[in-house]
């Protein structure tokens, strides 16, 4: 089943994304969710801290029944907001608001940057800690964890999705407009090229790279936001190059 029929599909005429762009664009919808999830590693180590805190005072079970509720709310919380997202995002695609989708798609890709990064390090601090604590000796029941790890993964790329759909419609809106033609000329790839930047909107870190080439390459937007991100993405890298290094010595 082709894919290049969902890029080549018809949205409401220019006129109408001309309205949206009277009025003032809104991007609170993005911005909560981004904060959401940027603040859910903090707020579980501030709840733990202080459940240490208190553990002279009151019992665990109250404590665990609280961070339950809380929990609960919480991903009840992202999942409101994720799903909004992923509406509003159709819906500025049918009013042709290309600039809103560019401007949410970045906001939720560079956004989400610091807590994808800290999800990554939280794991590896976590995998180094249970290495060293258990001798080595964690590695024989390693295959018993990767139903857990498999899981962890799953939810992390589920939680990419809101930004991957505001990609979808830059890259549908994008063809529509013909920002894919090559030297002043509509290419028959260009369905393929839609298709292809379509794919990279869903796999980790290439949707990033994918975003920033299509903000800054096809609409001359985020460039400021681009180089910040870029260099945090260079530095994340060299660091794990780097501990890789000293860790094969």
């Amino acid at each position: 089943m082709s894919l290049q029929p969902f890029f080549n599909r018809e949205f409401t005429p220019a006129e109408a994304g001309r309205k949206v762009a009277m009025k003032k664009r809104t991007y609170y919808i993005p911005i909560f969710y981004d904060c959401l999830l940027t603040m859910g590693i903090p707020l579980n180590v501030v709840f733990v801290a202080a459940a240490v805190g208190i553990r002279e005072w009151i019992s665990y079970k109250p404590v665990l029944l609280l961070y339950g509720l809380l929990a609960v709310l919480y991903w009840i919380a992202v999942l409101v907001l994720g799903v909004a997202n992923i509406l509003i995002s159709f819906r500025q695609y049918s009013l042709g608001d290309d600039i809103y989708c560019v401007n949410a798609m970045l906001i939720l890709k560079y956004g989400l940057v610091c807590f994808f990064i800290l999800n990554f390090l939280v794991l590896s601090l976590i995998g180094v800690v249970a290495l060293i604590g258990s001798r080595g000796t964690i590695l024989f029941i390693f295959p018993l964890l990767l139903p857990v790890v498999f899981f962890w993964v799953a939810i992390t790329w589920l939680l990419m999705l809101p930004g991957s759909f505001y990609g979808i419609q830059v890259i549908r809106l994008g063809k529509a407009q013909g920002r894919f033609i090559r030297d002043g000329e509509k290419i028959p790839e260009q369905g393929k090229i839609a298709v292809l930047h379509g794919i990279l909107q869903f796999i980790f870190l290439l949707d990033v790279l994918d975003a920033m080439y299509l903000a800054v390459m096809k609409w001359k937007m985020g460039k400021k936001s681009s180089i910040l991100v870029g260099g945090l993405y260079a530095a994340f890298l060299a660091g794990i190059a780097t501990l890789f290094f000293f860790m094969a010595k």
